[in-house]
């Protein structure tokens, strides 16, 4: 058995050397408290691993000569320089030549539907979307019913206030109608902010009404 404290010593080397003494192997980096390692796109590409997206789950700097670039949560993600890391900027990630990425358009989609009942305008729905991801701006609004007449809006809710979206309540059709007319500020939808859905009008023999949402994610 070793003396206690020739044990002890050598713990006393090791805490000495951890964050003081460069270390051996370029592709790691130890310190007192996280040991990093990067992986360079050379070894990958060498290798012959020609899976773009295998690539990129390595952090690597330069696929094909392009950095790797991502934009998420309002934010360019990209790789750095050294390729051991990603870099956050705001905004969109700059494309080809330096134009900006164009914005990420999606879009939501609710239906009202009862087969015995005609829809009413007392179909009125606090918090029909509430926007838990990221910034964006409603572009249009789309409403089709299968029969009689409505008429519709949506309402931001940011906590403190109600505003209408739409510059003009929406009149759906049985073939589909579409408003791009939004109210100025309140087409912008912040994380944590709600929308309601406001029946306006309706009449006839209405039972279903589908409402489509297009927006773009800042």
């Amino acid at each position: 058995m070793r003396p206690e404290s020739s044990i002890r010593a050598r713990k006393t080397e090791i805490r000495n050397y951890i964050g003081k003494l460069p270390d051996a192997s370029p592709q790691e980096s130890l310190t007192g408290t996280l040991k990093t390692f990067s992986v360079p796109v050379s070894t990958p590409k060498i290798e012959g691993i020609k899976d773009k997206s295998v690539v990129a789950n390595l952090n690597a700097d330069m696929v094909d000569g392009v950095r790797l670039r991502k934009f998420a949560g309002g934010k360019c993600l990209e790789s750095s320089s050294d390729g051991s890391g990603i870099t956050e900027s705001p905004g969109h990630c700059g494309g080809a030549g330096g134009d900006p990425d164009p914005p990420r358009v999606e879009q939501f989609t609710y239906t009202f539907f009862d087969p015995r009942n005609v829809l009413t305008t007392t179909q009125l729905v606090p918090s029909i979307y509430v926007n838990l991801a990221a910034p964006l701006h409603i572009m249009e609004v789309y409403c089709e019913i299968d029969s009689g007449e409505a008429s519709i809006n949506l309402q931001k809710d940011d906590g403190a206030t109600k505003a209408p979206v739409l510059l003009k309540d929406l009149p759906c059709s049985t073939r589909g109608a579409t408003s791009k007319l939004t109210v100025k500020g309140s087409d912008l939808v912040a994380v944590g902010q709600k929308l309601d859905h406001v029946t306006v009008k309706a009449a006839g023999n209405l039972h279903r009404m589908n409402v489509v949402v297009k927006y773009t994610v800042d």
